[in-house]
């Protein structure tokens, strides 16, 4: 929780929680118990909205911790795939993991061509 977390309500950090729950501001506001014009005066505070705006980038961090955390395991059972006795699950299996294959090799271009942009970068800055 930040200093500026601090400074809301309860309701208000209710209202940020069903934020990340609900799909729209209504839902939000129907299950904190509030109206949603009052959810949209409190979006209009920059304090609140940074914390929900932290919230957001929170929740999304734990997610993408999760994805890594399992990605050995979903490619092992991929692989394991391959050798299923269904030509047409060993053929969507190979299909999937050479198009995960050449998404990792474009990432691995990107990001050496933009580690060479930003070395190119600081050689003119300096």
């Amino acid at each position: 929780m930040t200093d500026e977390s601090k400074e809301l309500t309860a309701v208000q950090q209710a209202v940020i929680l069903a934020i990340l729950d609900e799909r729209t501001i209504a839902g939000a506001a129907r299950k904190a118990g509030v109206a949603r014009s009052t959810v949209y005066l409190w979006l209009e505070k920059p304090a609140f909205r940074a914390e929900v705006g932290r919230a957001r980038a929170k929740l999304f961090e734990e997610g993408l911790d999760l994805i890594n955390s399992n990605m050995e395991k979903a490619v092992r059972k991929l692989a394991e795939a391959l050798d299923h006795g269904s030509a047409s699950i060993r053929l969507k299996a190979a299909a999937k993991l050479t198009e995960l294959g050449m998404q990792m090799h474009q990432n691995s271009e990107v990001e050496a061509k933009l580690k060479e942009l930003e070395e190119r970068t600081n050689l003119l800055g300096e």
